[in-house]
């Protein structure tokens, strides 16, 4: 009996041993020669064609495949996660969901879909190098469209109204300028006002004045009066060109995160992140206060849906105003894309660092991964990557890769104007500098003349005295 009890042992124990290596070959090898491919659909990395079920399937990360399945001399075989989950990590079960969930546990070798790396992620699977980098945006609906403001109304608007006040003000100091110039110089045309007004208006439009200054300063002050005219025409004419061209930034549109997180404590917006995804992870971990205010504003919406469609559903439709916050590539080709009434809106430094999305490879088939690096460094430096962007993301109707129809284009303001008027504080200071000049000049003529007066005097003086004493001698010798 305890020799049947041992054997019984022993079997049960062979048994799991034969299971565990089986399990392990399944991990490690490449079965049947054929790669196994999870992923999930997502524009434009994977999608239908059509709207069957049985239509064929295209996208970024599909031509991706193929392409890598003919470089390894493998057959392609691409399923569709089940869950349609990125993958997120259970503490409870200690198992992952999602693409994650099939390439840990082994029923898929790989995962090709824009799976963001991230730490925690890293720890469970072999990632590749990133094959398209990323940030995190956000997408909003864009305000109702406004009347298109008559021609005059857009001319003016070009420029400020502070800016159009220092303007005509600092037309009006030059001008006085010129006159104080030319009438301490003594250039006599131009000492009467009505010469400087005509030279003054007819300038300002480029046309030819009647009268031209003859004096060297006069005319070297001109000169800079019409530097400061060129450079006031270019600088109009390039913001009246942007400002033509380019949507500027309506009313209810944000700029950054620190406007949504602003306008989602005031209750003026929502937020709309994919459920237990990378986004909501790294919100949830962060601390900075904006990423905060945005994450609790998250958590008291009841409306997030767990894909991306059904969230960018609810932008466009929704009843409330909604913000969806995600990638920024997927989120750039759906604001792309008919009807265009979808904006994305970013920070210049994004909240969280840039990552990046990547293949994901079964921790323990580092031969694999080893492959698929060298395939994918091939294809980086044959600009095969470059090319999949054009083909999927440079299309679309709505003109969002030009970074002009994005928010945040303004009229031309003070400050942005400083150096402009740094021209009428020189032709200022070139009047004071004739006026200080003239004075001491003529102060200098002034001495010099009563100098002369009191030689010419004192000459008189003794002409005088020597004619007196001739006539003196004269009626001495008569008599």
């Amino acid at each position: 009996m305890a020799s049947d009890a041992y054997r019984l042992a022993m079997t049960d124990v062979f048994s799991c041993v034969v299971i565990a290596l089986c399990t392990l070959c399944t991990v490690t090898v490449v079965r049947g020669e054929t790669l196994e491919v999870t992923t999930i659909v997502e524009k434009p990395f994977y999608y239908s064609t059509g709207d069957k079920l049985d239509d064929p399937y295209t996208g970024f990360c599909y031509d991706l495949a193929q392409e890598l399945t003919r470089e390894l001399d493998m057959e392609l075989s691409i399923k569709l996660v089940p869950d349609e989950r990125y993958g997120t990590y259970d503490e409870g079960s200690q198992t992952w969901t999602g693409m994650m969930g099939e390439v840990v546990s082994g029923r898929a070798q790989v995962a090709i879909a824009p799976l963001t790396v991230t730490p925690r992620r890293a720890k469970d699977v072999l990632f590749t190098e990133p094959f398209m980098s990323s940030y995190q945006a956000f997408i909003a609906k864009k305000p109702e469209e406004q009347t298109t403001p008559d021609l005059v109304i857009r001319m003016l608007s070009v420029f400020k109204l502070e800016v159009w006040i220092l303007l005509f003000i600092s037309l009006i100091l030059i001008g006085i300028g010129l006159w104080v110039v030319a009438f301490l110089i003594g250039d006599e045309e131009f000492c009467r006002v009505e010469v400087v007004i005509n030279y003054m208006v007819t300038s300002l439009f480029f046309l030819s004045p009647l009268t031209q200054p003859k004096h060297t300063v006069v005319r070297a002050y001109t000169y800079l009066w019409l530097l400061f005219r060129i450079t006031v025409f270019l600088v109009y004419v390039v913001y009246f060109v942007n400002f033509s061209t380019v949507e500027r930034m309506k009313p209810g549109m944000l700029k950054d995160f620190d406007d949504v997180a602003e306008s989602a404590e005031r209750g003026e917006v929502k937020v709309l992140m994919l459920k237990h995804g990378s986004t909501q992870a790294n919100f949830e971990a962060s601390e900075q206060d904006t990423a905060k205010k945005i994450y609790n504003s998250f958590l008291n919406n009841k409306n997030t849906a767990s894909t991306t469609s059904e969230n960018l559903k609810l932008v466009r439709e929704g009843d409330e105003n909604y913000v969806f916050i995600g990638e920024m590539p997927m989120l750039k080709y759906v604001a792309n894309q008919p009807p265009c009434s979808l904006y994305v809106g970013q920070d210049p430094n994004s909240l969280q660092p840039q990552r990046g999305y990547a293949i994901a490879v079964n921790k323990d088939n580092k031969e694999l991964h080893d492959k698929i690096g060298k395939i994918l460094e091939e294809f980086r430096l044959d600009g095969y990557f470059a090319k999949l962007e054009q083909k999927y993301f440079g299309g679309g109707t709505c003109g969002l890769s030009d970074p002009r129809n994005r928010p945040g284009t303004f009229a031309l303001s003070v400050v942005a104007a400083r150096s402009l008027f740094l021209l009428v504080l020189v032709l200022v200071l070139y009047a004071i500098a004739v006026f200080i000049y003239s004075k001491v000049s003529g102060r200098a003529e002034a001495v010099r003349g009563s100098e002369s007066k009191k030689a010419t005097e004192t000459e008189g003086k003794a002409t005088t005295g020597g004619d007196e004493e001739n006539n003196l001698g004269a009626n001495e010798h008569e008599a």
